[in-house]
């Protein structure tokens, strides 16, 4: 099999909305951890409101305020994965795949390249494909690039049993 490589540009909408199809679809326990904080915050507010004692208003608080310091915690990781992947660079690097030898590789440069060999899932809005397992090291293809001839010429010689539309 020949060697076919593709560059595919990437910024910072391309992240958010991979932040935002992994956080809804990929993260598991931590969206529901998230979210039992949030309802445990809102209700705090309510009971704070309704306190008939200053213990029971200062536990609502405090409850309160752990609940929605929580909120903010897909925002303060949204800022690390763009930190980390824009990896001291001051624009984002194109995303890069490959496929050599049947092998299917992606990565960020050009000398990161990490071979495929876990799942393919599908969520709403695009595809994560791991390089092992189901967890872990990905890259997000949003259907708009799966709609592209050349992305998907790559993705049938990889898998031609798939459909990638």
């Amino acid at each position: 099999m020949s060697d076919f490589e593709l560059s595919l540009p990437r910024g910072a909408a391309y992240l958010r909305e991979h932040y935002l199809r992994w956080w809804w679809f990929r993260s598991g326990w931590r969206r529901w951890l998230w979210l039992a904080s949030v309802l445990l915050a809102l209700v705090a507010v309510v009971v704070a409101f309704t306190a008939s004692t200053q213990t029971l208003l200062l536990s609502a608080v405090v409850v309160a305020a752990a609940g929605f310091a929580q909120a903010v915690v897909p925002w303060l990781e949204f800022r690390r994965w763009k930190r980390n992947a824009l990896g001291g660079l001051e624009t984002m690097p194109d995303l890069r795949l490959s496929l050599i030898d049947g092998v299917l590789r992606f990565g960020a440069g050009p000398s990161v390249r990490y071979d495929v060999a876990g799942d393919v899932i599908d969520v709403p809005g695009g595809v994560f494909v791991y390089e092992r397992g189901q967890a872990g090291r990905h890259v997000f293809l949003p259907r708009r690039w799966l709609a592209d001839p050349k992305v998907l010429t790559l993705l049938s010689a990889w898998r031609p049993e798939r459909a990638w539309r």
